[in-house]
């Protein structure tokens, strides 16, 4: 007799690994067998559905160990099959592997198979031969399995293109009066069918259709009590055994979608730790949720501490932190997040514009110390035509009043003072240089040299041209008669 259980547990193992050595080979995935007396599959991704390992009679706790090794290399969960007979159990167990398997499947003798005669009106069998046809398979073994959409189609993407005449492995949409109610597969090798994502949709069930449970198997809860007569014997005992098949598989459910969702939070966390610049993030009630690595290294207590205290106002502004032995320049930014009322905010590495800003800054200072010794007469007005520079020969050349120029008046007003107060323009002079302005300061891409003559018989050469992004620089040189 235990021969007898070893032999089939052995056929249906070797049905099970024949099947899915064909699929891989056909979807063209990945096939190893360089440990000894192991072979196992890679569909593409991570999880453990689909990607199997199957281990030999002479499978060793090495072998066992180089395959662990190689798959925990790649991030890669995978199904273990063995024999029910098979004594490596407690090395799986001893290596913390998770998913074993001693598959228990329904075989058939297709030599013996007849068609029985009480056929289920209307229930036709719709094969699976085409990509659109492999994403609903996909589609509805999810439903059925509670698996993630897109295992399936990506495992079998071989079928969508298969035309075998006398083919191995055949999949199949049940439909029932047009209305697709289940799945079915079935993979033939020496005479002999092993069937598999055999189930049905979840609303067709308990109406006279074969309920599904995980692994063919039924998940129940049992409570007892025992029974006790009058002598405090007991006499029996009292079960009440209620099936939760449905719930164990839908739990089974979440716990891999909540494993996924685990990944994709980490993930997010190592792309925002992998950024060269501090990002937190404060909840409704202000109070840091989150932060990546950079922020935790790189800013010291007290920068953090000005930092978090900069976050409650309207602009939290520029922080300096040293970063690599470098001092940055980061200039903090808030994003609010709608509905939750939470807060992103990110420093923007504004070094390289600081430095560029400090240097232009010196630069303007070195070539305004130079104007001002200059022994020509020169102003600067700004873009609004507000005076923003003036040397010491402006001042002498023209007799201005001191505190006149340091109220920094317009490029106009400084006219009007020469026109009215000096009375060294003539009214029609006055008047063409008021109405040219505006133009000027406008339109002026390129120097533009001009003569103007005064009432005291003097005339000057002036040269106006771009200054910097500030305006219009003008010097006032007197013509030699």
């Amino acid at each position: 007799m235990q021969d007898k259980k070893i032999y089939y547990s052995s056929l249906i193992v070797q049905n099970l690994k024949d099947y899915i050595l064909y699929t891989a080979n056909l979807s063209e995935w990945e096939v190893h067998d360089e440990f000894d007396n192991v072979t196992f599959t890679i569909n593409g991704t991570r999880e453990s559905l689909f990607n199997f390992v199957f281990c030999g009679d002479q499978c060793t706790e090495l072998s066992i160990q180089k395959t662990l090794d190689y798959l925990r290399t790649r991030d890669i969960e995978a199904t273990w099959v063995i024999n029910s007979h098979m004594k490596i159990r407690d090395i799986l167990e001893k290596c913390e592997i998770k998913h074993v398997s001693t598959p228990k499947k329904a075989l058939l003798n297709t030599q013996n198979y007849f068609l029985p005669a009480d056929v289920i009106p209307n229930l036709r069998l719709n094969a699976v031969n085409g990509s659109d046809l492999l994403e609903q398979l996909d589609l509805h073994t999810s439903k059925i399995f509670y698996h993630g959409v897109g295992i399936v189609s990506t495992f079998f993407r071989g079928l969508s293109n298969y035309d075998d005449e006398n083919p191995r492995l055949r999949f199949f949409l049940v439909t029932l009066n047009s209305e697709i109610i289940g799945t079915c597969g079935l993979y033939v090798q020496d005479s002999v069918a092993g069937f598999y994502s055999d189930g049905v949709l979840p609303i067709y069930r308990n109406r006279g259709i074969d309920l599904k449970s995980k692994d063919s198997e039924v998940y129940c809860i049992c409570y007892g009590r025992s029974i006790i007569d009058d002598s405090n014997n007991v006499i029996g005992v009292l079960l009440w055994i209620r099936n939760v098949s449905d719930c164990k598989i839908k739990a089974h459910g979440l716990e891999l979608e909540n494993s996924k969702l685990t990944q994709e939070v980490e993930s997010y966390k190592n792309v925002f730790n992998s950024l060269p610049f501090p990002i937190l993030k404060y909840n409704k009630n202000r109070k840091v949720e989150f932060y990546n690595l950079f922020y935790d290294k790189y800013v010291d207590g007290s920068k953090k501490f000005a930092i978090t205290s900069s976050a409650h106002s309207t602009k939290p502004g520029r922080h300096v932190v040293t970063y690599k032995n470098e001092p940055k320049v980061f200039d903090f930014v808030k994003i609010p997040i709608q509905g939750s009322g939470s807060i992103v905010m990110y420093g923007k590495d504004v070094s390289d514009a600081e430095k560029l800003y400090t240097e232009l800054n010196s630069y303007l200072a070195t070539q305004k110390n130079l104007l001002e010794r200059l022994p020509v007469a020169i102003v600067i007005y700004s873009k609004n035509q507000k005076l923003k520079f003036y040397n010491n020969a402006f001042i002498k050349t023209f007799q201005f009043d001191p505190k006149f120029l340091a109220s920094y008046p317009t490029y106009h007003e400084v006219m009007l003072y020469l026109f009215e107060s000096k009375k060294l323009l003539e009214k029609e002079d006055f008047q063409t240089i008021s109405n040219q302005r505006h133009e000027l300061f406008k339109k002026l891409f390129a120097s533009y040299d001009d003569t103007m003559h005064f009432t005291n018989g003097k005339a000057f050469r002036v040269l106006t041209i771009p200054y910097a992004s500030e305006g219009l620089l003008f010097s006032y040189e007197e013509c030699k008669r």
